[in-house]
């Protein structure tokens, strides 16, 4: 069983000294909170919306994970044991939503999730070449 650090955001963050924050995020607590605030008012993100049953991430939240994802060397996986509660495949349910929306927006039939910053190269096979995309 992993180790995860629960309310990470909520408990330890604010708990860290201003160079600490530094430390970790590699800017400074102020320019993070003016970053969030001018984050917060562009009209993306008011329309953000959940891609299961759970709750949407609080920007701040997902602001820090975003940084902390480019700053440091550690794999999504790790990230995750900080900054989330659970990764889970979706439901039946959430699973064709989810699929109908992807296709809907990006014209990616059958896709139900993507890595933010992940590239895996593939070579197409020879038989159906023009079904991969690379």
């Amino acid at each position: 069983k992993r180790k995860k650090i629960k309310n990470y955001v909520e408990n330890v963050v604010p708990r860290y000294t201003l160079n600490t924050f530094k430390t970790f995020f590699r800017v400074s607590k102020t320019t993070f909170e003016k970053v969030l605030e001018n984050v917060t008012i562009l009209p993306e993100f008011e329309h953000r919306y959940r891609t299961s049953a759970r709750p949407k991430v609080p920007v701040k939240k997902d602001l820090l994970m975003h940084i902390w994802s480019m700053v440091s060397q550690e794999t999504v996986r790790s990230i995750s044991d900080r900054f989330k509660t659970f990764i889970k495949w979706p439901t039946n349910e959430a699973y064709h939503r989810i699929s109908q929306e992807f296709e809907c927006k990006k014209s990616f039939p059958g896709i139900i999730g993507a890595i933010v910053a992940t590239h895996t190269r593939i070579k197409a096979p020879v038989e159906y070449e023009a079904d991969y995309l690379n």
